[in-house]
């Protein structure tokens, strides 16, 4: 697991060599998808279930049925949190396969959630049973849910209770964003929602993450260092503010251990086909990005058998199984339409390199001066080309650091000269 990047340090270092980037943007994928098949099940916003909804029930009734079990069987609690990561508290090949920094982050988390979900059903024996998600991004919603913060339920231990999280978030206690105190919204609805392709050779401009290269069956693929934007933004933010400093969600070993990491990523799950709602987001070109949808990895059914499936097939089992209550259309795997022309993003002009900047509790202005490609850069603004809308440009700064184990964020704005930030 030494490639598994600490989320706070990841989240507290920018940087002042600044990159301005243009890139085309997308068409859109057909608008008439087909209807959902009557076969699936809805999976709800946990936002306003009381203690007693039949589906926590069920759920803290898989949980402690889980618990029960010993650790290396495939249905235990803890074998399944080992899947995403372990402590060192073994070995197995099923175990530590979470996904982070590449492109493949939000497909294998969906065929990890459609499996966990499938072990739910055969634990609490009750077929109906869909993971609510928690919307964490929607106004109001962005403290831990209720029946999640009670230690006790019916006088006895609640499955759903966890000492190892942050005071705050166990206190019901709105959980700040970092750049919107209180609010997730903004991560979420400004940052990561706009973002027009799931991968490109920069993090800041990618939904899903970067490339990189497909393995065989049964080894794990690389990480590309690099969170792409859906990852790094709420995503991240959420296993932080939950985990506190030393709390289970903050930690990628540890943090499927607890039961609210299951309804976090369902909203991830469930964000992504919003993101795939929006004209011209579209999944993984199927013949340039074939890898993407070839590549396998292992999980285990509701029998405790490890299965081997490829991305394709998880799409597809979970297109399927479950939607969101939300849900416009029926989401499938669908392939990009034909007729859009991808193109990468170019570096086209770089800022002056500055020296490091040492960071404190004031605000402060650095005027930055485009050099080298400066006039390139105005020349692709003003003619972009003809199968393109207009292009969207990036400034990404790099190498700025906080003062050490600061709990800070710093916020940065791009303003012309003497003009307010915008």
């Amino acid at each position: 697991m030494a490639e598994i990047q600490n989320r706070r340090t990841f989240l507290t270092v920018a940087g002042v060599a600044v990159a301005s980037v243009v890139t085309p943007r997308l068409f859109a994928r057909p608008d008439n998808p087909p209807n959902p098949p009557p076969t699936q099940g809805v999976r709800e916003n946990v936002d306003g279930m009381d203690a007693d909804h039949p589906v926590l029930k069920l759920y803290r009734k898989a949980i402690q049925a889980m618990q029960k079990l010993q650790p290396n069987d495939p249905l235990s609690w803890q074998f399944q949190a080992n899947m995403h990561g372990s402590m060192g508290d073994g070995a197995n090949e099923g175990w530590d396969w979470c996904m982070h920094m590449n492109w493949w982050f939000l497909p294998w988390h969906r065929g990890y959630v459609y499996y966990f979900e499938k072990i739910v059903r055969k634990m609490s024996e009750n077929d109906s049973f869909r993971l609510p998600y928690w919307a964490w991004e929607k106004a109001g919603q962005n403290g831990l849910p209720g029946t999640f913060r009670d230690a006790k339920y019916g006088g006895q231990d609640n499955p759903l209770f966890e000492a190892k999280r942050a005071d705050a978030a166990n206190k019901g206690q709105p959980l700040p964003a970092g750049s919107v105190a209180g609010s997730f919204s903004v991560d979420w609805e400004e940052h990561a929602l706009p973002t027009e392709r799931f991968s490109t050779n920069r993090a800041a401009m990618s939904y899903g993450g970067l490339r990189v290269a497909k393995t065989m069956a049964l080894k794990k693929p690389g990480s590309s260092g690099q969170f792409g934007m859906m990852e790094s933004l709420a995503h991240n933010r959420i296993h932080m503010e939950v985990g506190g400093g030393n709390g289970y969600m903050m930690d990628p070993r540890t943090a499927a251990r607890d039961p609210i990491f299951w309804f976090h990523h369902a909203n991830v799950d469930r964000l992504w086909n919003r993101w795939l709602d929006v004209k011209g987001h579209q999944l993984p070109d199927p013949t340039a990005d074939k890898d993407w949808y070839d590549q396998e990895f292992p999980f285990y059914d509701e029998n405790g058998k490890q299965v081997v499936v490829s991305v394709s097939k998880i799409l597809e089992l979970a297109s399927k199984e479950s939607r969101y209550d939300d849900e416009r259309h029926f989401v499938a795997a669908a392939a990009p339409a034909a007729g859009g022309k991808a193109v990468e993003p170019k570096v086209v002009g770089v800022g002056s390199v500055l020296p490091m900047l040492k960071l404190g509790p004031k605000s402060f202005s650095m005027p930055l001066q485009l050099t080298g490609n400066g006039q390139q850069l105005k020349t692709a603004l003003a003619n972009p080309a003809e199968y393109a809308e207009p292009p969207a440009v990036l400034l990404e700064v790099e190498g700025i650091k906080p003062p050490q184990d600061a709990p800070l964020v710093y916020e940065v704005f791009v303003t012309k000269k003497r003009r307010q930030a915008i």
